[in-house]
């Protein structure tokens, strides 16, 4: 784990999963059913609605790769940096009108996690950290921005990735369907979460150049 908040990545990525796999008979119609991540304070009083529920109420260090190592960042700095290798246990809670509903929610839920048995980086959210940029000029209250992605498809998670490796892909445009550029314009503000996702779908299209 490189950061703290790594871990607050991993529940997004595994809500907006679950998010995007809800068949239309669970989330429309008289079920309406929804997926929420779940803080303590959530769960210590009444869930209203048809909810499938995410609630992290455990973590370990993983003993089988605490033991590894990043690999060095160049000639400056070849210090060895450790690894925090962690697992993330989960509760997945129904709240729901029927005994019905909530046994559907829970036993589609595992059916998913079986069928995609790991969640790979293009499923993980990420954040900018505009902690460094120069602050805003008066009357202007964005940054403007340009969104590129380099990918590897036959990357692993068990082999460092050479950067120089990676090839540059396209990105399926914000405003036109089935259109791929090589990059995106965005228009950044601080403190507001921008959510990127080609039209007519509810991710970011890549493909390689």
């Amino acid at each position: 784990m490189a950061s703290y908040k790594g871990v607050n990545g991993v529940m997004t990525a595994l809500e907006e999963f679950f998010k995007r796999r809800l068949p239309n008979e669970l989330k429309q119609g008289s079920v309406n059913a929804r997926v929420a991540l779940l803080g303590s304070a959530d769960v210590a009083k009444p869930i209203t609605g048809n909810v499938l529920g995410i609630y992290l109420h455990r973590i370990t260090v993983d003993p089988y790769g605490r033991n590894r190592f990043f690999p060095p960042r160049g000639l400056e700095d070849n210090s060895p940096r450790p690894e925090l290798p962690v697992n993330l246990h989960f509760l997945l809670i129904a709240a729901g009108s029927s005994a019905t509903i909530e046994a559907n929610l829970l036993s589609w839920a595992m059916v998913e996690l079986a069928n995609e048995t790991q969640l790979d980086v293009s499923q993980l959210s990420f954040r900018l950290a505009l902690s460094r940029l120069p602050p805003l000029p008066e009357h202007v209250d964005s940054y403007a921005a340009r969104l590129s992605v380099q990918a590897s498809a036959t990357a692993t998670e068990d082999e460092p990735v050479d950067p120089a490796e990676l090839s540059a892909m396209q990105l399926g445009r914000l405003d036109q369907e089935d259109v791929f550029a090589a990059a995106i314009d965005l228009s950044v503000k601080p403190g507001e979460v921008l959510s990127v996702k080609s039209s007519a779908k509810d991710y970011l299209a890549v493909k390689p150049v």
